[in-house]
């Protein structure tokens, strides 16, 4: 089995129109004499590399926390996209993942 890395940049990647850009915050600095090194961030929870649970498009839809890691394990294809998907993209992506294998439909990873 093939494994892709569609992982992208959280401080770099595109952010959604109206989102928060991530930002990045030095709490302590062993230059500065602290004890240690420690950075916290604040971002958007779709920055960068994510997945979105059923609850992000419908109101009775399972969190994340509720989704089991099974789902994430197996067959996958991957589409590369760039920019917002629209519902034609959609339809199109999924179609194409039906052409190569009906088994990689129950995940696809969209990279871009």
């Amino acid at each position: 089995m093939k494994i892709y890395d569609i992982t992208q940049e959280v401080f770099g990647c595109a952010v959604f129109p109206g989102d928060p850009s991530p930002e990045r915050f030095k709490m302590l600095d062993i230059k500065n004499g602290d004890i240690c090194n420690l950075t916290a961030f604040k971002m958007c929870a779709h920055n960068g590399t994510h997945v979105d649970a059923p609850y992000h498009f419908y109101a009775d839809g399972k969190t994340i926390d509720q989704v089991s890691l099974d789902k994430f394990i197996g067959y996958a294809y991957v589409a590369e996209h760039e920019g917002e998907i629209t519902a034609e993209d959609a339809r199109r992506i999924l179609q194409d993942a039906k052409n190569c294998d009906p088994a990689c439909c129950e995940r696809i990873l969209v990279k871009g």
